[in-house]
């Protein structure tokens, strides 16, 4: 490569000498992996290794159609072997040489050889037939993009035991006097508190969760299989309102090949920039279909044409309200669902949710939802409510088609209007009543309660309400209003009312009837 005084910035192109010829290169079939014979016609890629810093005299090659057999292998076994995680420790005291690390290698069939999973990627998809490699775990700072420190000061420890990781880069990338990292997938750092994986021994693939992530990873370095990352995770990459175009700002005539086919590594990177986030808004973006995505705990998609959703297993918080969706997928852990203004006719089981906005739906029943705090049914088509929301404290069911309310005993705000009622529980906790435009005979002694909306019904007496603040009670059959000691504002208006009690802080009043008792307060409708 070049010694300890070289600056990689000043390399020429003779600081290389590279005099070997490949045909003396030996690619005997030695190794793990199967080589075939050397032969112009076979796209042998060779991988030329320095034995000083300023020569590259020694070479091994290998056929593209070799290490993608080698990944699709190496991703069926469940124990993966040629990607391995290498653990990386530490003396650094800040940046990414903060802690210790693992980083994703492939070995090559030599021994102890590894090259990033960056530079496996380049040499699967470009066309280049020699690769020279440069060591980046070789125990001092390096300059890597003009950046002192850029990789080096915190990746580049010299701490790996019995292990040479290799960076691959073409004469042309070496000699231009900048070499760069580029690679996303160089950037495959895992630190442990980022990914629960289980302890690492050197130069071993873990177990458990990390071969699921391995996988994951060979999946996106062999071209054949990008489709089946798409199909997986719901890309419909036909539909130019995908996600993965609208979120990315890209047009789908970018992500399609000469011939007119699609180029599916394309996209596929266009859905891995989203892969590991954890909170994702695309709300009001015209998109209309949304791929899976195995992190995302908070998803805000709302404002779209979306008709199905995917597969969040994390999903805690989803507000979706305003698109074309007729279900909700089992999210085991949701807490907060926001679905108001689609085509939803049922609901799964929600065991841990708190909060649901489904108004504006054509929901007939509501599943069990034991941990519900606030529900928004409003404008659906229920005949009743489960009795199991013993947690409710804010029910707003107005026009539905029920009968009947559940005595819910944490409940303090209830919005029933436009129903069928005749009765209402009685509602110990409750301190705002809603209850227009149903068949109600009798109100509940309610001794909490601070507001009261009971207008159009077939109410004939108001008992007292000892912290009664607002009453509403027009067009009914009221005879008498009792006497409400913290009254501020009443509209009785539409009621052949024969008695009234005491207010003696009422602000203002709407009558018919002239009561001494109103004598020269103002109308509430003019405050």
């Amino acid at each position: 490569m070049y010694s300890e005084d070289e600056d990689p910035d000043t390399l020429t192109e003779g600081t290389f000498t590279d005099d070997t010829p490949e045909t003396n290169l030996d690619c005997l079939n030695d190794s793990p992996i199967t080589m075939s014979s050397y032969t112009p016609e076979d796209n042998v890629i060779t991988i030329k290794f320095p034995d000083k810093y300023n020569k590259f005299d020694k070479g091994q090659c290998i056929t593209k159609k070799e290490l993608e057999d080698t990944l699709k292998s190496d991703r069926n076994s469940p124990f993966p072997s040629y990607i391995q995680c290498i653990y990386t420790p530490t003396n650094n005291t800040s940046g990414y040489g903060a802690k210790p690390t693992h980083k994703l290698v492939f070995k090559l069939p030599m021994n102890n050889v590894y090259i990033t999973i960056g530079s496996l990627q380049k040499v699967l998809t470009k066309q280049e037939s020699k690769w020279y490699a440069l060591q980046m775990f070789g125990g001092r700072p390096r300059r890597i993009g003009n950046v002192h420190g850029a990789f080096g000061a915190s990746m580049n420890h010299g701490q790996i035991p019995g292990f040479n990781v290799y960076k691959l880069f073409t004469k042309k990338d070496i000699t231009s006097g900048r070499v760069i990292v580029t690679e996303t997938l160089d950037d495959y750092f895992l630190f442990p508190e980022q990914l629960l994986l289980h302890p690492f021994t050197n130069g071993h693939s873990g177990v458990g969760g990390v071969n699921n992530f391995i996988h994951m990873v060979i999946d996106s370095l062999v071209d054949d299989d990008y489709l089946e990352i798409l199909t997986k995770a719901n890309v419909n990459y036909t539909n130019p309102n995908d996600f993965v175009y609208k979120m990315n700002g890209v047009s789908i005539n970018n992500v399609k090949n000469e011939d007119g086919s699609y180029n599916f590594q394309s996209i596929a990177e266009l859905y891995m920039k989203w892969y590991n986030h954890r909170e994702i808004n695309c709300a009001d973006m015209s998109i209309s279909s949304i791929p899976s995505y195995p992190n995302v705990i908070n998803l805000v998609c709302a404002i779209n044409n979306i008709s199905v959703l995917g597969n969040y297993p994390k999903l805690k918080f989803l507000v979706c309200y305003e698109n074309n969706l007729t279900t909700i997928p089992e999210y085991p852990f949701l807490e907060e669902l926001h679905v108001a203004g689609n085509q939803i006719q049922s609901l799964p089981p929600l065991r841990y949710l708190k909060i649901l906005f489904c108004n504006l739906n054509n929901l007939q029943s509501l599943p069990d939802m034991p941990q519900l705090q606030k529900l928004n049914c409003s404008k659906n088509q229920l005949t009743q409510l489960p009795v199991s929301l013993q947690s409710l404290m804010v029910l707003e069911c107005q026009n539905n088609w029920l009968t009947s309310i559940p005595k819910y005993p944490r409940l303090v705000k209830l919005n029933c209007d436009d129903n069928l009622l005749s009765n209402l529980p009685r509602l110990d906790s409750l301190l705002n009543l809603s209850c227009r435009r149903n068949n109600i005979v009798d109100l509940p002694q309610l001794r909490l309660l601070q507001t009261l909306y009971c207008d159009n019904n077939s109410i004939q007496t108001i008992s007292i309400y000892p912290r009664l603040i607002k009453l509403s009670c027009s067009q009914n059959k009221i005879r008498s209003i009792a006497s409400l000691p913290q009254l501020l504002r009443l509209d009785c208006r539409g009621n052949p009312l024969l008695e009234i009690g005491e207010y003696r802080v009422l602000q203002c009043v709407d009558s018919d009837v002239n009561f001494p008792q109103f004598d020269r307060l103002p109308s509430c409708n003019a405050t």
